[in-house]
């Protein structure tokens, strides 16, 4: 018998025989996540059951669980409590699985329910659960009222967490001063025994973490937090300051040397591995040879950061000494000129003839300008996250979306429908997805160029539901109407319309793929 079965038959075998007995069994066992809610509050249980206070849910759990209740009573609890203590910390999912292959549960559990379930009765375990926030430095013990059910999480010990915090805040900080940290260089701040005991540890922070870079390089791990302070990150601010964008071999070497200018004991990136971080990060935006920047960089140049692009703009590729000679005549100091030149993010050097005859040019060519499309691709690429957990799932770009195609004020405003290029005021449109939201990836979300706008007479029902799709630019018939009329005297309209160019910038994988030949009509 599982967990749950046990559980519902002791309440009922301990409860007298009473109009509210079915209600306070429901109410024990949705309080402990048996139920449609993860791990609910007192405050929660008592507005699904019609309760008045929070203080009597707990009289309820009080009196009719934990005053009666032992672990004899709920002997799988027992055993999953002795499964649980099989390892110090577990990966919340792993954990969750395991506990489904063992068969002591129903289809609806909680792990943090579950704990509290061991605790409540009794039983010796010390297990909490743990999740492992997109900001914090240390692991915090959830709690009912911010638990996320969607989020991962570790569950262990107190003891164990107090111990690994330090070395997670470590962590953390470490890649802010080589840019790409080295896992073994983490052996500087803790003990040898104490590394090899966390390694597992560490390893799941750094596939788990929502803003974590990794990668496994002749038997090395190399990684970094993309949301912390970093020199890396700070190079390519001041870079992308200047730039609109950069070639990522010239890039990747600029910031290599960069960063050799800095005085840490071990090892930096290589310019290698700077180019594998340029092209895989969400950092960044690749398309071809060429990188560009996610976020709007916040950076200010130097005066000599200004000086030297100056020069380099209207000189071209020189040696340090034409360009040393120019900055010294503008009263820099041999230290400064040497830092700004040999040791810039901004500056490529060519090393191809031999070490005397370096050339020194700009990292790139392209300035950055303002452009409308790139400024709302930064705005969104900055957004955290493109889901945000509220009392349920929030498309948080989707205003940004809207802003997009309908400006920052939408009060009185009209619009053309991209599908049957009508005007509408703009309360009337949609910014309607090219192919259907889950289906695309973060970087396509974060794209402007995702969405058109769609009225809500008709043409984004039947874009929404496959009726009709684009094909190479026109609307084409897709899945048929079960029902004609009105409907198919809409869509019948729409097929053969030829989309605004506009609305079809972007990838053309944007756009959702024609219905199977099995759905369409003959």
């Amino acid at each position: 018998m599982n967990i749950e079965n046990q559980l519902i038959e002791f309440l009922h075998g301990v409860m007298k025989a009473h109009e509210t007995r079915d209600r306070n069994v429901e109410l024990i066992a949705h309080f402990y996540g048996f139920r449609d809610a993860a791990w609910p509050t007192l405050e929660a249980t008592a507005g699904s059951f019609g309760i008045s206070t929070r203080e009597r849910v707990r009289q309820i759990i009080e009196r009719d669980l934990k005053k009666v209740a032992s672990p004899s009573a709920l002997p799988t609890l027992g055993d999953l409590s002795q499964l649980i203590s099989e390892r110090e910390f577990w990966l919340g999912s792993e954990l969750e699985s395991r506990i489904r292959d063992s068969g002591m549960v129903g289809s609806r559990f909680s792990i943090p329910g579950l704990l509290s379930l061991i605790s409540d009765v009794n039983l010796s375990n010390a297990y909490q659960t743990y999740p492992l926030g997109a900001r914090s430095t240390n692991l915090q013990p959830a709690s009912r009222r911010t638990f996320n059910d969607g989020s991962t999480s570790y569950i262990t010990k107190p003891d164990i967490v107090d111990e690994f915090n330090p070395v997670l805040n470590k962590l953390r900080t470490l890649p802010g001063q080589y840019g790409i940290a080295n896992l073994e260089y983490l052996k500087d701040k803790i003990s040898v025994d104490r590394f090899n005991y966390f390694l597992p540890f560490i390893i799941s922070v750094l596939d788990q973490h929502p803003f974590a870079w990794r990668r496994e390089i002749n038997s090395e791990t190399w990684y970094m937090f993309e949301d912390r302070d970093n020199v890396l990150l700070n190079h390519c601010e001041k870079v992308f300051t200047v730039f609109e964008q950069c070639d990522t071999q010239r890039l990747a070497g600029a910031l290599s040397k960069a960063l050799t200018a800095r005085s840490q004991k071990r090892e930096y990136p290589t310019a290698a591995l700077i180019h594998e971080f340029l092209t895989s990060s969400a950092c960044f935006h690749c398309k071809g040879d060429e990188v560009r920047f996610a976020n709007e960089p916040e950076t200010q140049l130097t005066e000599i950061d200004e000086k030297v692009l100056q020069y380099l703009a209207e000189h071209g590729s020189t040696n340090f000494t034409t360009i040393r000679q120019f900055l010294s005549a503008e009263n820099f100091s041999e230290s400064l000129i040497s830092r700004a030149v040999m040791h810039s993010p901004l500056v490529f050097v060519d090393e191809s003839r031999g070490k005397k005859k370096h050339q020194y040019s700009l990292v790139a060519e392209h300035l950055a300008v303002e452009d409308r499309y790139e400024t709302y691709r930064r705005r969104l690429g900055g957004l955290r996250r493109t889901d945000r957990t509220t009392e349920q799932i929030a498309r948080a770009e989707q205003p940004l979306l809207r802003k997009w195609l309908f400006g920052e004020d939408e009060e009185n405003k009209e619009q053309n429908c991209a599908a049957c290029g009508e005007t509408f005021s703009v309360n009337a449109l949609v910014a309607a997805h090219k192919k259907p939201r889950v289906d695309c990836n973060e970087a396509e979300r974060r794209d402007p160029y995702i969405v058109m706008p769609m009225c809500k007479f008709g043409c984004d029902y039947l874009y929404e539901n496959g009726h009709v799709f684009v094909s190479d630019g026109v609307l084409t018939e897709g899945v048929p109407l079960k029902q004609q009329g009105t409907e198919a005297d809409y869509l019948e309209n729409l097929v053969g319309r030829t989309l605004d160019a506009r609305w079809l910038r972007g990838e053309p994988s944007y756009f959702r793929k024609p219905p199977p030949e099995s759905m369409l009509g003959n």
